[in-house]
């Protein structure tokens, strides 16, 4: 058995890991990748002490850390997970594993629009992530959904590389901070079509274009959906208390609604999702639960 499971391997985890391992816990981290949203997003530039630094970099220091550790990961999907009587069995689509403490640190996916083509041409045009995708469509022309901070950093980062960029966002004013927004309407290639939604995405193999709810058609080689995030709490819906928006319920020590289980990051109910909240959340998760790891050991 396993003293401390961390769930997720995005900052959240990463951090939780470092903290444990540093505390004489070997945590073991199971996780589809290292360094979660951050590895999809195209510059950093809010967190101390770096200036400015591509998620992808920031991912790969985030594995660098964790590697100079020896911290165990393993790269396997989190299928559920159950209470036992000596703690928790933790159950991927590779193996099950025992512990005494899990932290939950599986942060979120994007929001999906839910419009008629986005399924079938997704990865025919279709895209979440720029950073991934972008450079495949040098010189053409695509649209971003969304008017939040990852919907105007992606319209920046390809307004680099497209021919044109049109941002689309449902209402008559960006919801991102106003240094980006003042940046993206600086760029002459970027055209806003705002108070607009996508009604249907169109093309027979590869994305042709949208079709606006006011019946407008714009053609395009590419779609980014940039709408938001919605939590990976799947696995843990019978066991923990989710919200309406189905976030993991924390108190303020990262503790969920199940002795011996924490929450850190992205999935939880804190309302604010930076880097730098969902690292300290994680330091703090990884302190609680060695504080539980101790106590447990002592009363048996």
């Amino acid at each position: 058995m396993k003293d401390l499971i961390i769930l997720g391997g995005g900052p959240a985890g990463v951090a939780a890991a470092i903290y444990a391992k540093r505390g004489g816990i070997e945590p073991l981290v199971i996780t589809l990748d290292v360094g979660g949203q951050t590895s999809l997003t195209s510059d950093i530039e809010n967190i101390p002490g770096f200036k400015l630094v591509s998620g992808m970099d920031f991912s790969k220091k985030l594995l660098g850390h964790l590697q100079s550790l020896d911290v165990r990961i393993k790269y396997e999907t989190i299928k559920k997970i159950e209470k036992t009587n000596d703690g928790f069995k933790v159950i991927t689509n590779a193996s099950e594993y025992l512990a005494r403490s899990i932290i939950i640190a599986t942060g979120r996916k994007p929001r999906k629009l839910n419009v008629p083509g986005e399924g079938k041409l997704s990865g025919k045009g279709v895209s979440y992530c720029a950073v991934c995708d972008g450079f495949f469509f040098s010189g053409r022309t695509v649209a971003i959904v969304g008017g939040g901070n990852t919907g105007v950093t992606d319209a920046l980062y390809m307004s680099k590389i497209a021919k044109k960029v049109y941002l689309i966002h449902r209402n008559n004013t960006l919801n991102a901070e106003k240094v980006l927004v003042d940046r993206l309407r600086s760029k002459e290639n970027v055209e806003f079509v705002l108070n607009s939604e996508v009604k249907e995405i169109i093309g027979e193999n590869k994305v042709e274009g949208v079709i606006l709810k006011d019946g407008r058609k714009i053609e395009l080689d590419g779609v980014f959906v940039a709408i938001g995030e919605v939590p990976n709490a799947e696995p843990f819906k019978d066991l923990v208390k989710l919200n309406e928006r189905n976030e993991i319920i924390i108190d303020k020590l990262q503790h969920t609604s199940v002795d011996g289980i924490f929450a850190a990051g992205d999935i939880t109910d804190f309302p604010y999702k930076q880097i730098i909240i969902a690292e300290e959340q994680g330091a703090v998760a990884a302190l609680e639960a060695m504080k539980f790891i101790e106590k447990d050991k002592n009363s048996k």
